[in-house]
């Protein structure tokens, strides 16, 4: 048998319309709640099983979609592979897809062109090897977000001085740096644009950020005083603060950006920004505290489902014209 392989976002035609038998398998672990629908306008299909369907007609289009049979989340590991084969002859394999921490996801569509079947395969843009806190934090993301951001950089800055030395212990910083993790993860980043106020390294791997974060913070504990950072406004980027005193200059309008605040103070900056005046659909500012770094480094998604639903806003929020220009932070008057 002739075996394809996709990745996420391949298309592959079947040259001869006919059967299409279409399967679904756990990865990693062993899954019995799974359940495939193959749904369209007047698509013919028999289901002998959950995780098999066997397709006999789609006039026009069809969507592949994995869900609970529960109704339930599956759990946080949790990852599937489809594969549809056709006329015992061919065999298409999709990607592995993590579907941790949600109760359905699409993973596919069949589109008729002329006679042939155009299969396009999703895949979850989850790194293999990514930790589990961030896994879970991806997760929660997953569950909220209501489109696929055409986000393409992604900056993490580090706001760094005396104040932000005194709220952020380790825990909650740690939980932090994950959250970015996790934002950069369901967007596909790879590499992050880190700066602080001790300087500007430049793109660095995803998971290489917390040691240059938890490095800029004890260089620069010190620091009393106004210092400038640099923010994009590019409608294709996204700039991540971590900070103790966020500053109306974090809201830049002609892009996205989201404020993580670790330590004590986070609720009351939380609580500030939704009646400032200089609120944006495009920002949200979230608190870190020591609740919310105990469920993340457990892997638990649901202890971030309050902060995941503030990103996927920001994420889902239509942004202005790109500028540029820089913030004063930290220790300015507000």
């Amino acid at each position: 048998m002739h075996t394809i392989t996709l990745n996420d976002g391949d298309s592959y035609a079947l040259s001869d319309r006919g059967l299409l038998k279409i399967e679904i398998f756990p990865v990693g672990r062993t899954a019995k709640n799974l359940r495939l629908a193959v749904g369209g306008h007047g698509v013919h299909t028999t289901d002998p099983y959950d995780t098999l369907v066997i397709v006999r007609d789609i006039p026009s289009a069809a969507t592949l979609t994995v869900s609970s049979t529960d109704g339930g989340d599956f759990g946080i590991d949790q990852a599937v592979r489809v594969t549809v084969t056709h006329a015992n002859e061919t065999l298409v394999e999709f990607p592995v897809v993590r579907i941790g921490g949600i109760a359905e996801k699409v993973l596919g569509t069949v589109a008729v062109s002329d006679d042939t079947y155009v299969l396009t395969a999703f895949g979850s843009s989850i790194s293999d090897n990514v930790s589990r806190p961030v896994m879970a934090v991806a997760s929660a993301l997953r569950a909220r977000m209501t489109s696929s951001p055409d986000i393409r950089r992604m900056r993490l800055v580090a706001d760094t001085g005396a104040a932000f030395h005194r709220s952020a212990d380790t825990a909650t910083l740690t939980a932090a740096v994950t959250v970015a993790e996790g934002i950069a993860s369901v967007l596909g980043i790879g590499a992050v644009d880190f700066s602080s106020a001790t300087g500007t390294p430049g793109p660095r791997p995803v998971g290489s950020l917390l040691p240059l974060v938890t490095t800029a913070v004890e260089e620069d504990r010190t620091r009393v005083g106004a210092s400038s950072l640099p923010v994009s406004e590019a409608a294709d980027e996204i700039t991540v603060y971590l900070t103790a005193t966020p500053v109306s200059g974090m809201v830049p309008g002609g892009s996205r950006s989201v404020i993580l605040v670790p330590g004590p103070g986070g609720t009351d900056e939380e609580q500030l920004y939704a009646a400032s005046p200089d609120r944006a659909a495009t920002t949200a500012v979230i608190p870190v505290t020591a609740g919310t770094a105990a469920a993340v480094v457990e892997g638990e998604s649901t202890g971030f489902a309050a902060g995941a639903g503030a990103v996927a806003a920001v994420l889902s929020a239509p942004v202005g014209s790109p500028a540029t220009r820089t913030v004063r932070t930290t220790e300015d008057a507000r």
